[in-house]
């Protein structure tokens, strides 16, 4: 049984799918979706986390406990004040680099590194505008 989230057995179930297929699958179901709860599978209006996602596009699917535990957590590290589209965010880009380095690629995105660069260069040479010149 899960820490984080309580599940029934369902004795129909298929296997569970090995540990980086799981996490694909449930990054699929949760890049289907726009928001995300936390802290339960299901909420009463139609919204679940990022587990309930995978559950809900493969309800006869089984998961190991380790991935719904890594999962989960990570979703409910997200404070619940956070809007439901800001989780869904985040754990989108959170399974997405899990997968990255899963697969052997760069633990960091040379992109957003990029940008975070050429943002900070900017913002130095703002500054260094802003100083008054030798001859002022």
């Amino acid at each position: 049984m899960s820490k984080y989230r309580v599940t029934g057995h369902n004795p129909d179930a298929l296997p569970s799918p090995p540990y980086e297929t799981a996490l694909y699958m449930i990054a699929e179901a949760v890049r289907r979706r726009r928001a995300l709860i936390h802290g339960r599978l299901y909420d009463h209006h139609g919204g679940c986390c990022a587990v309930g996602a995978f559950w809900a596009d493969n309800p006869r699917m089984s998961l190991s406990e380790r991935v719904i535990d890594e999962v989960a957590a990570y979703n409910d590290s997200i404070p619940p004040t956070e809007s439901a589209q800001v989780r869904w965010k985040k754990v989108n880009s959170w399974l997405r680099w899990r997968l990255r380095v899963l697969a052997g690629g760069p633990v960091f995105d040379p992109k957003k590194e990029r940008a975070g660069v050429v943002k900070r260069m900017k913002s130095v040479r703002a500054k260094v505008l802003s100083l008054p010149g030798p001859y002022e």
